[in-house]
């Protein structure tokens, strides 16, 4: 009776201790596989963001250098209108000291006709240079309103980058943090299955030894039994019948 007992007990305690077992390595190995999942979609999200902050730094460096060589263009451009007005204002000075005088010389009727001419003569050239002084003023104006513009995008461009550079770097430096944080999940998860399965092959060699030795006792406890039963029935039967035939 005793033997039975601890082998229905130890063979049903072994049933139990296996079955949370085998529960939790189904569950180790799905863990497992989850954080592999996340593992293999954190390391593309990681090299996606690489890849976002160089070629903004790339996009950023292209665009300094363009402002550079249009900066260096402005300058050039605002240089060459401002020697372009000094030579034709000095042009133009020289022109009205020159007719002035020749007008102011002239005393007889046929050199004040001939002064008159060039003095008509003067006029459209003096129109003429004091346009092109005109036109080269406008350039530079409207040189001066373009870079004013390319300057205030460029500014307006690199604190975007700037700002869009910094958000990028604190999501990588939470993505990295997320991705080792994963590996340490794993190699725990790979050690605690690791130690399921040991416990596990451990509970079957232990449910194979009482198996082996309980198996019988199990099985034929109730046959035993009621044969013991019959056995006990007959002699009380036979204690019975001696005991009427004494009387």
């Amino acid at each position: 009776m005793a033997k039975k007992d601890f082998c229905v007990k130890e063979i049903h305690e072994n049933e139990m201790q296996t079955t949370a077992k085998t529960n939790a390595k189904e569950d180790l190995t799905q863990a497992i596989a989850d954080l592999e999942t996340s593992k293999t979609t954190l390391a593309d999200e990681i090299s996606q963001l690489k890849a976002d902050i160089s070629e903004a730094q790339v996009e950023m460096k292209r665009a300094s250098e363009i402002r550079v060589k249009e900066n260096q263009v402005f300058q050039q451009t605002i240089t060459d209108a401002v020697a372009t007005q000094k030579i034709l204002a000095k042009a133009l000075a020289k022109l009205g000291s020159f007719y002035k005088s020749a007008a102011a010389s002239s005393f007889l009727q046929l050199k004040a006709k001939a002064s008159h001419k060039k003095s008509a003569g003067a006029s459209a050239v003096v129109a003429m240079i004091e346009n092109i002084i005109d036109e080269s003023k406008d350039e530079q104006k409207q040189s001066i309103e373009d870079e004013n513009e390319a300057s205030a995008a460029y500014s307006a461009f690199v604190a975007d980058t700037k700002a869009s550079l910094e958000a990028l770097g604190k999501s990588l430096v939470n993505k990295s943090e997320e991705l080792a944080g994963v590996d340490t999940a794993k190699a725990k998860a790979a050690g605690d299955l690791k130690h399921t399965e040991t416990d596990l092959l451990k509970l079957a060699q232990v449910s194979a030894t009482l198996h082996s030795e309980c198996d019988f006792v199990v099985k034929f406890f109730d046959i035993r039994q009621s044969k013991r039963g019959q056995e006990i029935e007959v002699l009380q039967q036979a204690q019975a019948i001696i005991a009427g035939a004494k009387l």
